[in-house]
């Protein structure tokens, strides 16, 4: 219920992630500021993965390590 009601408010949350993934010759990381309605949970976690894996052209996202996510 809190949830919908700070969707409707329009909360949003910054955070910064940072990923890296093993690649046959190395490792290849990155990282990226989201903006989450309302906070992270969950399933957003899951399309943060998604998000990951369709920028670096990789579909198989269960490789893809997330170091660190902090709240700005």
């Amino acid at each position: 219920m809190l949830e919908k009601l700070a969707r409707r408010l329009g909360w949003r949350t910054l955070y910064h992630v940072s990923w890296m993934m093993q690649v046959p010759n190395g490792v290849k990381h990155g990282d990226l500021i989201l903006i989450i309605k309302p906070w992270l949970t969950f399933d957003n976690f899951k399309a943060i993965r998604r998000h990951i894996g369709n920028d670096i052209g990789q579909s198989d996202t269960s490789e893809i390590i997330i170091c660190s996510v902090t709240r700005l």
